[in-house]
């Protein structure tokens, strides 16, 4: 899963130290602030004689009721390993819930520099998951079953999600990692060929799928034009997907009366990556397939040579459009205060004209 990198306030790296002093906290929780982009410490839950679970339920799973945000919580589950907690609605809009998962992952990366941290952790969508009893439940099923993570784990943990990333290692089924880096799921058969016609042109729009029981990416329809209509058609059959759209696909996509193209990046040249995650989609869909977004830009990058010039996260046909426009404007300016194109005709700016300099000791008469 890909990192938040906000800023961490401070505060909250004082409040990560009590993990590792004798009378720690039973449990640390973490304020997500998404206008400042920051993470800071909320409440420290002093740890009591009673369990864990007796803990959770007092302090923790009160705040998970009905119509509440979003929270993270570190839990210190035993002297020596800590844990996560990730309560984050069904209803909370898409980009809180990208923003929420991604910062647990580099408040857990944090969290590691201090203690031992127990591979996955609990997580809940509404009250009832995030409940005593399904607490306990979970701390029934994993305690003493999860090994704790290892150095290596660490490091896979800042490329994926912790629970993708030992499942994949775990399973002897698993994929083999690309020269890039570790994969934690699987590609079917065509989805490779795909890339390769995207890459030479062949196709100009992939739609690419992850069927989530199979924990498999693939291809689920392509299209050799670049027309609007076929990737409306392709978003409109439901669920996350990811879409790789060609220069003329995204102008394609463009109002008429948009910037320019300006002089184009990235292998096709000017191509883009877009996540679609439309906003009733369930929570475990939405993190899962933005977990395996890196699958897909490595498996695009190393077997295809496919990079992308843009990434873009959208949940409408609309803002798909209207962030194609923005970006093909910014694109246009940046090029015309360069220099390299004309913003109102988007032709090549005319190189400026100089008078040759005279040599020395010359005057002009």
């Amino acid at each position: 899963m890909v990192t938040a990198n906000l800023t961490v306030t401070a505060e909250l790296e004082a409040a990560l130290a009590l993990a590792t002093a004798e009378d720690a906290p039973r449990a640390i929780e973490v304020v997500v602030d998404p206008a400042a982009l920051t993470l800071s410490p909320g409440q420290i839950t002093a740890a009591t004689e009673s369990s864990v679970e007796d803990d959770y339920a007092a302090s923790i799973a009160p705040e998970c009721a009905e119509g509440s945000a979003p929270r993270i919580w570190l839990l210190r589950l035993s002297p020596t390993a800590w844990s996560s907690v990730l309560f984050v609605p069904d209803d909370a809009a898409v980009r809180l819930k990208l923003l929420f998962a991604s910062s647990l992952q580099q408040v857990r990366e944090l969290l590691a520099k201090h203690v031992t941290l127990e591979a996955g952790g609990f997580r809940a969508s509404d009250s009832s998951e995030a409940s005593a009893s399904a607490f306990a439940a979970w701390r029934n099923r994993e305690h003493g079953s999860r090994e704790l993570m290892t150095d290596a784990e660490k490091i896979r943990a800042a490329l994926a999600a912790e629970e993708l990333a030992e499942a994949a290692a775990a399973s002897s089924a698993a994929p083999a990692a690309p020269r890039g880096g570790i994969v934690p799921f699987r590609v079917s058969d065509e989805l490779i060929p795909a890339l390769r016609r995207f890459a030479d042109g062949s196709a100009a729009v992939l739609v690419v799928r992850l069927d989530l029981e199979k924990e498999e990416m693939g291809c689920a329809a392509e299209s050799a034009e670049p027309g609007a209509p076929f990737v409306e058609e392709a978003v409109a059959a439901g669920g996350p997907c990811f879409l790789l759209l060609s220069r003329a696909a995204l102008l394609a996509l463009a109002p008429p009366d948009a910037a320019p193209p300006a002089p184009a990046t990235g292998s096709p040249p000017g191509c883009a990556l877009v996540y679609f995650c439309p906003d009733d989609a369930p929570v475990r869909a939405r993190m899962t397939n933005s977990t395996a977004k890196s699958t897909l830009v490595q498996q695009a990058k190393y077997e295809a040579g496919v990079e992308a010039a843009a990434a873009l996260e959208v949940g409408s046909v609309a803002e798909l459009r209207e962030d194609v426009a923005r970006m093909l404007a910014e694109q246009a300016e940046a090029a015309a205060a360069a220099g390299q194109v004309s913003l109102a005709t988007g032709a090549a700016a005319p190189s400026a004209s100089f008078a040759k300099p005279s040599r020395p000791g010359r005057r002009r008469k």
